[in-house]
């Protein structure tokens, strides 16, 4: 999802306002699950993740009341590499014809649903890959028809995260200065 927004006659902290709120509403699309299941014994299990031996059973989705809010099927096995829901939005702020500037965040909700080779893979998290959102601010300024400058300020808070499956943790609070020339 993006929203932009063009032509803006306003400050810019006005104008992050929307994404601030945004960002605040992402809260619960990255929070974990908590899953209710019925062995074949009939013994009632609740926990954030349906273990292996119990994958085939049906389970209620709960929220953080304990309320049921969804249902999942059971299912033998889950597909290999199912990457969690992710995104990014953000907004644009076109200040002049040569001069913009964006506030953008990115996002990833927890994976803990894992296939029997999932659980071997060392690219992946054992026990679940956890939920994340990342802060994010660029710059960029048309000096000429030729030259071009822009700056990016990625992961302002310093969060640690991995991507689903990267097998990687991300570099942390990262600048990047870009000048272009075109002949």
């Amino acid at each position: 999802m993006s929203v932009e927004v063009i032509d803006m006659k306003m400050p810019v902290m006005r104008a992050l306002v929307p994404l601030l709120l945004l960002g605040l509403m992402s809260g619960p699309a990255v929070a974990q699950k908590l899953y209710k299941w019925v062995d074949e014994n009939g013994q009632v299990h609740y926990g954030d993740k349906v273990p292996p031996e119990y994958a085939n059973q049906d389970r209620d989705v709960l929220n953080k009341r304990g309320m049921a809010i969804g249902h999942e099927e059971g299912t033998e096995t889950p597909a290999d590499r199912i990457p969690p829901i992710f995104g990014a939005a953000g907004l644009t702020w076109d200040a002049r014809t040569d001069l913009s500037l964006e506030a953008y965040l990115m996002y990833a909700g927890s994976q803990d649903r894992y296939s029997p080779r999932d659980e071997i893979d060392p690219r992946i998290e054992p026990g679940g890959t956890a939920g994340w959102v990342t802060w994010n601010l660029r710059g960029a300024w048309q000096v000429s028809d030729a030259f071009s400058a822009s700056v990016r300020l990625a992961n302002l808070g310093d969060r640690r995260y991995r991507e689903f499956g990267s097998g990687l943790d991300a570099p942390g609070f990262d600048c990047l200065v870009t000048l272009d020339y075109e002949f």
